[in-house]
């Protein structure tokens, strides 16, 4: 049995895999109870889950998919072909993240042994974002609140929405390698809290405690200190559809005013690099051909006072944060205090928000916060978040029909050089008119056992893929 700990509030637990998971415990327990129509390996790659195999019409206006061979739902009924199809047209339904991928939902089909998904637009991408929210349930599911009946890599044990533990055993009909009898998930809303259960040995595996808390382990024998580079994100996003940030003068001087590498050393606690206000530094995409902004507090400061800001009218600032991650605190609590003693016309201060409605109350919804991202696909977070007008979590509300265009450019290329320019387009737009202030790139740090072998070695949601792990001991 794998003892692992994420993430995650119990108050908030579900066993709906369809709805939004920002509840870390519930993405992983979704990942390991379900296939989707495809899955990420332990390496980040893509393969077929569900479905065995797919292709795109010649337009890039459907997609066609077979089911794998031997994908059989845990009380040993067969995935057809209407499962997949009603799962996806369910997802299209009730999902999270489906504006990011322009899938016809209500007119997915079936065409003999093929599940036919129609597109809006053309796109080439849809196999790759499918494997980060979609699942594959029953045709006809619509009541989660009994145990879940997936196809995945292991089936439901013992859990209750709210306990905050779940236990999973292995499902033996799975058509694939599953070396361990059982996972133990344990749900922590605080992470230094998880570090302490890992060190007192309740725990195998503590997924993403933070660079804090990776140092109180740098001592502890047989332990495993597991950083992926740049693997997370902290930005400060400022929504250019509300003031003061409906302004780019005052974008660019909160983008000037930020002192990166002192966020990094205090925030990240060295655990990091500085970041450039764009994202996804791994991603072969990632646009490394921008100067790296520095702060100019000089420059701020003649750009706020151009804008009529002075030490008598201060420019007030609230900047949101949650402790759902520790290094948001950090992080707007160190730039609050550059803001304060740099600029003498701004007034800034920080809230915090609780961490269990911080995302469906705070993110979205006020002109400043402090948000957080894993490692994506670059065109899938482009359209779901990073400024694409027609996506409904568009975190900074920016509408530029010339940065939609290269976007949807991108995520229609089947030629990797068209893509790569057109991202490089639209990540310069974003640098130069944005509102991310992204100051740093985190690492992504696990702690495991020396005889936990096998684990996952690709950030964000790949890091689920525990399917293949084994203990050696």
């Amino acid at each position: 049995t794998l003892r692992v700990g994420i993430q995650g509030s119990s108050s908030t637990e579900t066993n709906n895999p369809i709805v939004d998971n920002t509840n870390l415990s519930d993405g992983l327990r979704r990942v390991l109870l379900y296939d989707a129509v495809t899955k990420l390996t332990a390496d980040g790659g893509i393969i077929g889950a569900a479905a065995g195999s797919w292709e795109h019409s010649e337009d890039l206006f459907e997609v066609r998919f077979t089911v794998k061979e031997g994908a059989v739902f845990h009380d040993g009924d067969p995935v057809t072909p209407a499962d997949i199809a009603y799962s996806l047209r369910l997802y299209g339904e009730m999902g999270f993240g489906t504006s990011a991928i322009p899938v016809d939902w209500p007119n997915v089909g079936v065409d003999g042994d093929e599940v036919v998904a129609p597109l809006l637009e053309p796109r080439t991408d849809v196999p790759e974002n499918l494997a980060h929210f979609q699942v594959v349930v029953k045709d006809g599911t619509r009541d989660f609140t009994e145990a879940p009946v997936g196809s995945g890599p292991f089936k439901l044990d013992v859990f209750e929405p709210g306990s905050g533990v779940a236990r999973l055993v292995r499902n033996d009909r799975y058509p694939e390698s599953v070396y361990l009898d059982a996972i133990e998930i344990r749900a922590f809303e605080d992470k230094t809290a998880m570090t302490n259960a890992f060190l007192a040995g309740e725990l195998d595996v503590a997924i993403n405690v933070g660079g804090v808390n990776a140092r109180l382990a740098e001592s502890a024998e047989d332990v495993d200190i597991v950083a992926k580079t740049g693997a997370l994100h902290f930005p400060f996003i400022m929504r250019l559809d509300m003031p003061p940030f409906d302004n780019e003068n005052v974008r660019l001087a909160m983008k000037l005013a930020v002192d990166r590498q002192a966020l990094v050393d205090g925030a990240l606690q060295g655990q990091g690099s500085v970041g450039n206000d764009i994202f996804l530094p791994s991603d072969p995409d990632y646009n490394d051909t921008l100067p790296q902004r520095e702060q100019d507090l000089d420059r701020a400061a003649e750009l706020l006072v151009g804008h009529g800001y002075t030490e008598e009218n201060p420019l007030q600032i609230t900047l949101w944060s949650s402790r759902f991650e520790q290094a948001m605190v950090d992080a707007a609590t160190l730039f609050v205090e550059q803001l304060n003693t740099g600029l003498p016309m701004v007034d800034a201060e920080v809230e915090l928000a609780p961490g269990d409605t911080y995302w469906s109350e705070v993110w979205l919804q006020k002109p400043f916060v402090t948000g957080w991202m894993q490692t994506w696909p670059m065109t899938r977070v482009m359209v779901s978040s990073l400024g694409f007008s027609g996506s409904a979590t568009n975190e900074t509300g920016m509408n530029r029909p010339d940065f939609d265009a290269l976007v949807a450019e991108a995520a229609a290329a089947t030629d990797s050089d068209v893509r790569r320019g057109a991202l490089f387009a639209a990540q310069e737009i974003m640098w130069e008119d944005g509102g991310y202030i992204v100051w740093g790139y985190a690492d992504e740090i696990d702690l495991s056992r020396a005889y936990v072998k096998g684990l996952p070695t690709a950030p964000g949601k790949a890091r689920y893929a525990l399917w293949q792990v084994w203990l050696d001991r």
